[in-house]
């Protein structure tokens, strides 16, 4: 949940922030600034989703199949 309140709160400073460089004309003229914006929140529920622990231990079934990545996921305890 924490990364998803970094991301919303890095995309609303970075909303503020472009506004006042850029004006309202800017916001809407520049179509960076949305893609940005949109950027910060998804990959703050993309880390959230990664981070779970349902995905993380598929992520490390498959690691550790695979022989030279073995070595990634000694510390991690994974069902299976």
């Amino acid at each position: 949940m924490l990364p998803v309140l970094v991301g919303l709160t890095a995309a609303m400073i970075f909303g503020i922030a472009s506004f006042l460089v850029y004006g309202l004309d800017g916001l809407m003229h520049y179509e960076w600034i949305e893609m940005v914006f949109w950027t910060l929140i998804g990959v703050g529920a993309l880390i959230s989703i990664v981070d779970s622990t349902a995905l993380r231990t598929r992520v490390c079934r498959i690691v550790r199949s695979i022989a030279p990545l073995k070595g990634l996921c000694e510390g991690m305890h994974c069902a299976g």
